[in-house]
């Protein structure tokens, strides 16, 4: 995969069947430097992962520029707005990366909050939910399979 954010390796393979358990245990300890492996339980979900390393920073960036531009209709700079933004950005990804909770269970606790539940039922009613949810039901550019589709992608840790 390209280097994530930050420049940080990331790798997604799927084990040929014709591989030895030592072969595969070998390619893993090769890897293991890398931030982020993930085990394809098919092939087929490369196209899936490309069309998500495609999809989601753009997803991403626009819900950013879409609250920044909120953010400054209520007085900051462009500047600052994206700014907070991306630190808070930034700090709900190292929360969901640290394996603590899930991230149903970090949303529970932000919306104890009222002012979160009040943004959250905002774009609840706006349909975000479901507009996220069939980008993984829309025909890919280089054929008939989703672009994102649900897939069974397995992180294995890495020490």
């Amino acid at each position: 995969l390209p280097a994530g954010p930050g420049g940080r390796a990331m790798l997604a393979f799927h084990a040929s069947p014709y591989l030895s358990a030592a072969e595969l245990a070998a390619f893993r300890a090769w890897f293991a430097h890398l931030e982020l492996c993930v085990e394809l339980q098919e092939e087929r979900q490369f196209e899936v992962l490309q069309g998500l390393t495609d999809f989601a920073p753009a997803a991403f960036y626009t819900v950013l520029e879409a609250m920044a531009d909120g953010v400054v209709m209520m007085g900051f700079s462009r500047s600052a707005a994206v700014q907070l933004l991306s630190s808070l950005l930034h700090g709900a990804i190292e929360r969901v990366q640290s394996g603590g909770l899930s991230a149903a269970q970090l949303r529970e606790q932000a919306l104890e909050v009222d002012v979160a539940a009040a943004g959250l039922i905002e774009l609840e009613s706006a349909g975000i939910r479901g507009a996220l949810h069939s980008t993984g039901r829309s025909p890919s550019p280089h054929g008939q399979q989703p672009v994102l589709r649900r897939a069974n992608l397995t992180p294995w840790p890495i020490p």
